[in-house]
């Protein structure tokens, strides 16, 4: 189960090339864990996300949890993302070039207000593979003038506007056992606040690894 768990920590966020835009500042989500194993997983998975913006640039964070999720470093201009595993001081380089993952499908479900913001809702269904099937609803505003990574679970490129909401149901599998893990993601805060410019770099001390999700997962769980 471990493995199935730390597979969707990272793969949440997971993003390549970034937009161009002007915002200097931290986005803040909640993540509140629903459903049947709800009490279990609570303190297993991440309770919050910051995501930092300079430029091109995007740093994803995760906090809480059994063990610490990987940042994800975006670098617009070089069109690659970073996956840096602090525990083993190694990044693990996404070009742009490697081969795309196929694209979820997108269902437009209407218009809802959430927390004061009008709102596209869609429902999104990523592609099935061995590890999890995994689908959201994620509501998106206009009102918030702040574009985003692309290639990520968190933020989809194909959708105009800025994610408000986020309400994930994946489903994993293991030995004979299938379980449903629900995350509600919520914006609770912008701050447009410069951030320091260290966060945007590969510290220099780590290594720099070809992306590989096995070793990626063994690195986790070490």
């Amino acid at each position: 189960m471990k493995k199935f768990i730390l597979s969707l920590v990272s793969a949440s966020v997971i993003g390549l090339s970034s937009s161009a835009q002007s915002f200097e500042g931290q986005i803040n989500y909640s993540i509140e864990i629903k459903g049947e194993y709800a009490a279990m997983l609570s303190g297993m998975l991440p309770n919050s996300i910051d995501v930092y913006a300079s430029g091109k640039d995007f740093l994803i964070r995760k906090n809480g949890g059994m063990k610490p999720a990987p940042d994800v470093l975006t670098k617009g201009d070089e069109k690659a993302a970073y996956i840096l595993m602090h525990n083993k001081k190694t990044a693990y380089k996404i070009s742009d070039n490697d081969k795309k993952k196929e694209k979820p499908a997108i269902e437009n479900k209407g218009e809802e207000t959430v927390n004061g913001y009008k709102c596209t809702k869609y429902l999104v269904k990523f592609p099935k593979d061995e590890k999890a099937e995994v689908y959201q609803y994620m509501w998106y505003t206009k009102d918030i003038k702040i574009a985003q990574p692309k290639g990520s679970e968190l933020f989809i490129s194909d959708m105009e506007g800025f994610p408000v909401k986020i309400d994930q149901y994946a489903t994993v599998s293991q030995m004979g056992t299938t379980m449903t893990i629900n995350q509600e993601m919520v914006l609770t805060k912008i701050t447009e606040t410069k951030p320091s410019a260290s966060l945007f770099e590969v510290p220099k001390k780590y290594k720099i690894e070809a992306y590989d999700e096995e070793k990626l997962l063994k690195s986790a769980q070490e």
